[in-house]
């Protein structure tokens, strides 16, 4: 048996509250819009440094395996060490992978995001375990403002990221390093926390807890974990090359990416007004998964309409995502619990999300055509709703 994380006691001020929640959101606001700007500039990186399409395919998987083989690692140095201390560390290194990413040298790019790919999951593992901790009574309500901070803010870097690189003379580099800022600002704000945690470094009176590798539960949260991440990654990585082919320009095919994304805030802000309201989440994971595969069909038969299919799988990708979010929390029994769930089920599940790219893209290609590839990707959401109504029983481990 571990150590539990080791978290401050409850806030005992509305201002020491208010801190924590900015904390948090600015926290998670770093969670993706470093990866999310990337896929706009490829081709001003691919031009610049000369990097063939292989190597800007391991660009873009490098963050995903990270996520999927630290996520463990993390969990477990979160309850040695503390979460508040493991989450100051992680942002410095955001910061530093950031900058780092955009400095003129290949090798520079390809360590910068190494850095910062190591750096994410510690917020993606331990977040989890601060709400279960200080939020006991509003889970899904705080987790859904943290998956709607983290969304909305890569949207805001996929839509802006290329315009930045053709407006400034940095080009590209100041379109991905231009978020250190918001590192900064994050670390400014949990520069508290960070000491308050650290005062808790013995383990004092911690619980125990440990990865829940044996228990079917967890490994149902793991799987509707992975295969929602896989399906937001999958459309991430292909859906601007699927609507150029079905006659979209790239602009337009640009701004549907950006729709895609911006339209799951709504359902990052109605659905823990919902969730909140249920004992078991087996119904509302089951009808996002199947508004995603909803989404996929219409995209395969009718790519005219791709507004309102994407509209669809936008919702469900949110309510997925902030039902997935919530789940570590939700199904554990406490606070240590929820970072060896999210250690476990984020590891696996990022694994999960890692192939489906490149998954995608090998039946795309072997079959010449993007009816298998899509049809492959309505089954994988598919299997999800099954395993939702498992992972969405009102049970903890």
């Amino acid at each position: 048996m571990l150590p539990a994380p080791e978290l401050t006691a409850e806030p005992t001020s509305r201002w020491r509250i208010v801190l924590l929640l900015a904390g948090v959101l600015l926290l998670a606001a770093n969670l993706r819009v470093p990866l999310t700007s990337v896929g706009p500039v490829l081709s001003n990186i691919s031009t610049d440094v000369g990097l063939p399409a292989n190597l800007l395919g391991l660009l873009n998987s490098t963050p995903l395996l990270a996520f999927g083989l630290s996520s463990v690692p993390l969990a477990t140095l979160g309850r040695r060490c503390g979460v508040e201390r493991v989450l100051g560390f992680a942002l410095f290194a955001l910061a530093a992978g950031l900058l780092l990413r955009s400095a003129p040298s290949v090798v520079a790019l390809f360590a910068g995001t190494i850095v910062l790919s190591v750096a994410i999951p510690a917020g993606n593992v331990l977040l989890p375990s601060v709400v279960k901790h200080h939020f006991p009574t509003e889970i899904t309500l705080i987790t859904g403002i943290y998956a709607a901070t983290m969304s909305g803010v890569a949207a805001i870097g996929s839509g802006v990221a290329a315009p930045i690189a053709a407006a400034f003379a940095g080009g590209w580099r100041l379109a991905l390093g231009c978020w250190v800022v918001l590192t900064v600002l994050a670390i400014a704000l949990w520069i508290p926390q960070w000491r308050s945690g650290a005062v808790q470094a013995a383990g004092i009176g911690a619980a125990t807890a440990r990865t829940p590798w044996r228990s079917a539960l967890a490994w149902q949260v793991t799987l509707f974990m992975g295969l929602q991440s896989l399906g937001f990654y999958v459309c991430i990585g292909w859906l601007p090359s699927f609507l150029t082919s079905a006659g979209y320009t790239a602009v337009h095919s640009g701004f549907l990416l950006f729709y895609y994304q911006a339209v799951s805030l709504i359902a990052y802000v109605v659905g823990p007004l919902l969730l909140r309201k249920m004992r078991s989440q087996r119904a509302f994971a089951a009808l996002a998964s199947v508004s995603c595969a909803t989404g996929y069909v219409g995209l395969l038969v009718a790519p005219s309409a791709a507004l309102v299919w994407l509209t669809l799988a936008g919702l469900g990708a949110g309510a997925c995502l902030v039902t997935a979010l919530s789940f570590f929390s939700l199904r554990a029994a406490n606070p240590a619990g929820a970072a060896a769930l999210s250690g476990m089920a984020q590891s696996i599940g990022y694994l999960i999300a890692a192939a489906g790219p490149i998954a995608f893209g090998a039946i795309r290609s072997a079959a010449d055509s993007w009816i298998p590839a899509l049809i492959a990707l309505t089954a994988c959401a598919l299997v999800q709703t099954v395993i939702a109504l498992y992972a969405g029983r009102a049970k903890t481990i």
